[in-house]
């Protein structure tokens, strides 16, 4: 019973201060141009870096604005969507 009564007196204190979060799901839409045959990357898209990968630039700016906003990425996947493929992301924010 010590135990039980212990156990609750730590956990409903965190409990009470545990944070509210506002959840949000943005698309990112592809940086290829499904329009034409072959397939190619837009124009100006993405930019190689001097470790070699790439920048998605449409794609940077738009999380970097969401997360002035104070948004965070929880999750991101690859999909499916109308117009090509897209990157989904699972953002989240505080509740203030």
């Amino acid at each position: 019973m010590r135990k039980l009564i212990l156990l609750t007196a730590l956990l409903l204190p965190s409990l009470a201060l545990a944070q509210q979060w506002e959840y949000c799901v943005i698309n990112l839409p592809s940086t290829i141009d499904t329009s034409v045959t072959p397939m190619k990357m837009k124009e100006g898209a993405l930019e190689l870096q001097d470790g070699g990968y790439y920048i998605d630039n449409p794609a940077s700016d738009t999380l970097n604005k969401l997360a002035q906003e104070g948004w965070e990425i929880v999750s991101m996947t690859t999909a499916a969507s109308m117009g090509g493929w897209g990157h989904f992301a699972l953002l989240r924010r505080p509740i203030q």
